[in-house]
């Protein structure tokens, strides 16, 4: 619990709702953005980017259900003693147990 804030304007408050609405607008003001580009300017920006493109066969290796080999091979690439989740089962857990009641396809 916070008991006591220090405001941008330097002001200590320590009212529980003025606090939580001090900490809401910090935030809402820290992930929000204003510009003053003009639409020429974003343009002049924007018009020469290289931005990359899938190949078709790119885009149709990505598309589709997962794999058996694809997931057995990320859980592979996971490092030794590490939980992925929040289960607190280690890589070597799910390595171990991964083909228990999976069928191979």
């Amino acid at each position: 619990m916070i008991s006591e804030l220090e405001t941008e304007t330097g002001e200590h408050i320590t009212n529980e709702t003025l606090i939580l609405l001090e900490i809401e607008s910090y935030h809402n003001n820290l992930y929000s953005s204003e510009t003053t580009a003009t639409l020429n300017e974003y343009l002049q920006f924007t018009n020469n980017l290289e931005i990359p493109q899938l190949t078709e066969d790119m885009r149709d290796k990505l598309e589709g259900l997962l794999t058996y080999e694809e997931c057995k091979e990320a859980l592979s690439s996971f490092s030794n003693n590490k939980s992925p989740g929040d289960d607190s089962f280690t890589a070597e857990f799910y390595i171990k147990f991964f083909d228990i009641g999976l069928e191979k396809t």
